[in-house]
This record gives structure tokens, sequence and C-alpha cells, in this order.
């Protein structure tokens, strides 16, 4: 008779357990509603968070991580083919770009290289034409050690040298 207490909470005619019956699965089940009734909410707001979180940090992760592994484990001749035809084709176009760039600068360069020696000569004829317009004939007012004659730098005497032979 020991045998029928233990089967007596198993209502086989509604397919299981019958929770009325069970005062475990009873006390479990108002134990649950309440704790859901008091903590709810925050329930909720734990369950958002996580999902959040899941949804930032882990997912993507995981998803990558996925189908890397499903890359490496399946190997495709044709897609290794064309992975390799699409890399060639962007290093042909960073190549096409840095050429364009070099060439850019090259040209660049020259101008202001052209730019500068056309400064230089321009320079080079100011001067010419100022030196020409500062020479005066020589006349009546030259007066050489005034200074302010042609390209020279005024009178300068000769410089006094120590005679070095020792004696006194």
């Amino acid at each position: 008779m020991e045998t029928d207490s233990l089967y007596e909470d198993i209502d086989l005619s509604r397919g299981g357990l019958n929770p009325r019956s069970t005062p475990g699965i009873q006390t479990l089940l108002s134990d649950g509603l309440l704790f859901l009734s008091q903590y709810g909410w925050y329930l909720l707001l734990g369950v958002a968070v996580l999902y959040l979180l899941w949804s930032r940090l882990a997912g993507p992760r995981l998803r990558s991580w996925w189908t890397h592994r499903e890359e490496r484990t399946s190997y495709d001749p044709a897609m290794e083919e064309r992975k390799f035809e699409e890399m060639m084709k962007a290093r042909e176009r960073m190549q096409r770009v840095n050429e364009a760039r070099a060439e850019e600068h090259r040209e660049r360069m020259e101008k202001k290289k052209s730019e500068e020696l056309q400064e230089k000569v321009d320079q080079w004829e100011h001067f010419q034409v100022v030196t020409k317009k500062k020479k005066r004939p020589v006349g009546r007012d030259y007066l050489p050690l005034s200074g302010t004659g042609g390209g020279g730098g005024g009178y300068r005497p000769q410089r006094r040298t120590v005679s070095r032979g020792g004696g006194g």
C-alpha cells in the first residue's frame, strides 16, 4: 500500500501532475507569483538590461566568431579564388590612387620650383633696374669718399697689422 501513496499525486487522466493535489508544486507556484508581484518591474528591467548587453556586446562577437568558424571549417576553392581576385583588385585600386597622389605631388613640387625660379629671376631683374637707377654719372658732383656713390660701401682705411718680427 505504500506504493499507492507515492503515486496519488499523479493524475493520469489529465496527463501528469495535479498542482492542486500536490502541496509542493502549489507552494512553488504561489511563491513564484508572489515574487513576480513584488519584484516584477525589477525582473523586467533586469531582463531588458541583459538583452541590451547581449545585443551590443556578446551577440555580434558570437555571430562573427560563428561565421569565421564556418568559413574555416568549410573550404571552397572557388570562394578562395574570388577572395584573392577581390584582394588583388583592391590592391590595384589603392596603387592607382597612390600613383595619382604621387603625380599630383610631383606636379605641385615642379610648379613650386618654377615659381621660386621665376621669383628669383624677377628679383634679379628688379635688382638690375635699381642698380642702373642708382649709378650716377661721373661729373662735378662725384665724391667717392662720401659713401653715396655706386655699389661700394664707402671709404675704409687699410687694415693695420701687427708685425711678427718679435723685436722691440
